[in-house]
């Protein structure tokens, strides 16, 4: 364990229902003649690329979606890139003048959305790289099935942007049952909008009025499968009982139900039918998160396939398609196959240049070099009992390596200096004093910054700041 390097961390987690089936056929889904297969390291080696702006390194990837043969990757603030997948070729690219929350692919790849900040959510098209339009206002995008519709949806409102016949339609939560907060997870293959609350959820395409199916447990995360035929949801049962459910949404009827242990994070569909899906959920050691579980169900009977464990997280956001899973975390996007497998390496920080530069925290600045040799400067403290009017400051030397993991530094030497640059040689302060030898890890999370994630045990703030960390961020390094 480091013996704080000056620093102490903060540490920043059945049913009764209408039979009346769907009466109309789903549209067709124009789909990208003979798409190329690609596989989920050609989608891994993507998110490791590092890459460039006129401003110089952008942000590791901090969303991405897929669809069809393409992927939407946002990187921070500063750049949005569509790429061909299997060929690993970059075929669009934005600066989307704003923080990314989340992306969406219409069906056939060619038109994107992005969710900017609290302010807009944006929408491009694809092959002519023009913006086709802006809607004021935060949510959530989702395209129809179509690509024609998009839906922008938060946990109280949601509107239905034609992008053709540029006409709006508002949902208003009045028709809906009442409720705390509702949830708009997309469109059914219908073209409808699924609204779910706690324990109903409603097929609605206006100017019809809703068609809610009230519930006797209470839902969770919600995820609809990639052509909108189906929706796999958690039910809270009780503390102890928690159910993974999947309903059709054409029938109306629910499908499949099996245990999961544990509040689920988040829940995606493999397929359209969601006979395999994919459950994130948080795992304890009594109040204290140890990791982050992601398994995979499908069968017959639901059984578990595979199960990965990564570090624990306070936010999860799963998207899955037919081949991959991707797992967007607090500090990582993982990519994973459908049979459970890794794509290595694991993460965002797989070239040295993102950590290059200089960090502060809160009483320490730490300076990274590009041959990785390092020199952090913390305030030490008095520089002896019988001074305690003067502050003393300790200089520790760093090597650092790029690992899997992140970039390890390791403590090479360390001396104490008062003001005036004169080393102490009998400098005597508390027992979490760093020494030759102590180790530790660092992962970049966001634009300008670092975080400590090794070790943790009774540290506290873990984060460093660059000159580029968001107002936010630079915040919570002091």
């Amino acid at each position: 364990m480091v013996r704080g390097l000056g620093l102490a961390f903060i540490f920043v987690m059945i049913c009764a229902c209408t039979a009346e089936p769907v009466r109309r056929a789903a549209p067709s889904s124009p789909a990208p003649s003979n798409p190329a297969q690609w596989t989920a390291i050609d989608l891994n080696t993507i998110l490791q690329t590092p890459m460039t702006t006129a401003k110089g390194a952008a942000s590791p990837p901090t969303a991405v979606v897929t669809r069809a043969s393409r992927a939407a990757v946002a990187y921070g603030a500063e750049l949005v890139v569509v790429w061909d997948i299997a060929r690993r070729r970059e075929i669009f690219r934005v600066d989307p003048g704003g923080i990314v929350g989340r992306l969406a692919l219409s069906p056939d790849g060619h038109r994107l959305a992005a969710e900017i900040g609290d302010k807009h959510v944006s929408v491009w098209d694809v092959t002519t790289r023009e913006r086709i339009a802006r809607f004021t206002g935060p949510g959530f995008p989702h395209f129809d099935q179509t690509g024609g519709k998009l839906l922008v949806a938060d946990y109280w409102a949601a509107v239905v942007h034609d992008l053709g016949s540029k006409r709006r339609v508002a949902f208003s939560r009045e028709a809906l049952p009442m409720t705390e907060g509702y949830e708009f997870p997309g469109f059914a293959s219908d073209g409808s909008v699924i609204a779910v609350g706690h324990t109903f959820w409603a097929s609605w395409a206006p100017p019809a009025s809703p068609k809610p199916t009230v519930l006797d447990y209470s839902m969770g995360t919600v995820s609809l499968s990639g052509d909108g035929s189906h929706m796999v949801a958690s039910a809270w049962l009780s503390a102890e009982a928690q159910l993974a459910v999947v309903w059709d949404l054409r029938t109306r009827r629910q499908v499949a139900s099996w245990d999961v242990p544990g509040q689920p994070y988040g829940m995606a569909c493999l397929d359209d039918a969601c006979g395999q899906v994919v459950v994130a959920v948080g795992e304890y050691r009594g109040a204290d998160p140890v990791s982050t579980r992601i398994d995979a169900f499908g069968g017959v009977e639901h059984a578990k396939i595979w199960s990965v464990r990564l570090p624990p997280s306070e936010q999860v956001l799963l998207n899955a398609d037919a081949r991959v899973v991707t797992v967007r975390t607090d500090h990582e996007i993982v990519v994973i196959d459908r049979d459970g497998k890794v794509a290595e390496p694991r993460g965002r920080n797989r070239t040295a240049k993102p950590f290059i530069g200089e960090w502060h925290v809160h009483g320490s600045e730490l300076e990274i070099r590009p041959d990785l040799s390092g020199l952090m400067i913390f305030n030490a403290g008095p520089c002896s009992p019988n001074r305690l009017e003067v502050g003393c400051s300790g200089h520790v030397s760093i090597s650092f390596t790029l690992e899997p993991s992140g970039l390890v530094g390791k403590v090479t030497s360390v001396v104490y200096k008062d003001p005036a640059g004169k080393v102490i040689h009998d400098f005597v302060g508390g027992d979490d004093l760093p020494e030759p030898g102590d180790t530790f890890t660092l992962e970049r999370v966001d634009t300008g910054v670092l975080r400590r994630i090794q070790p943790t045990a009774g540290l506290g703030n873990p984060y460093f700041c660059g000159p580029t960390a968001s107002r936010k961020w630079r915040l919570a390094c002091n």
